[in-house]
């Protein structure tokens, strides 16, 4: 791969991976204005509402990398749409306590819920078009694989989700 072409690639895996953020982020946003803004034990001013709103990107950027939630490149979309809603169920729940210390009280569950559904829906539809976009734009190259010691490549390889489809594994 050209030194262009590797930049090409990073740019794009990037905002790919930054338009996800700013989707997921989305439903939590509405979220906290319509339903737990306005519940504040002491009022915000636009600052304390872009933090928390910060907050919330940091976490579910953090908790999604340990998760591997935006590798497109070799997970599968089940494994990137599990990882981001594990991560995203974790984010929300930390945000919904912080939203409970700051009203003092428990607020409503139900639209934490209704964003997380939300929040699903597009993990699923995300991942799906970016892996979709990636091997389209990025098509795997041919890899030789070398084995020794078998006849057979182990089943372990072959049910490896790096060889599911786009790829194909041939015999000798």
């Amino acid at each position: 791969m050209k030194k262009r072409d590797s930049l090409f690639h990073d740019v794009s895996i990037r905002i790919v991976k930054l338009i996800n953020l700013v989707l997921m982020t989305t439903p939590f946003i509405f979220v906290w204005y319509r339903f737990y803004a306005d519940q504040l034990w002491v009022k915000f001013f636009m600052r304390g509402h872009w933090l928390v709103i910060a907050l919330f990107v940091l976490l579910y950027y953090t908790i999604g990398k340990v998760y591997e939630a935006f590798k497109i490149s070799y997970s599968g979309i089940g494994e990137m749409v599990y990882s981001q809603m594990l991560a995203l169920f974790e984010v929300d729940i930390i945000m919904y306590i912080i939203a409970w210390l700051l009203i003092r009280r428990a607020p409503l569950i139900t639209p934490m819920l209704g964003a997380f559904a939300v929040q699903t829906v597009v993990a699923i539809v995300w991942s799906y078009l970016s892996q979709k976009w990636y091997f389209k734009t990025f098509p795997a190259d041919r890899t030789v694989i070398i084995w020794d010691m078998r006849d057979e490549i182990s089943p372990l390889t072959v049910n490896s989700p790096l060889f599911k489809p786009p790829f194909t594994l041939r015999g000798k």
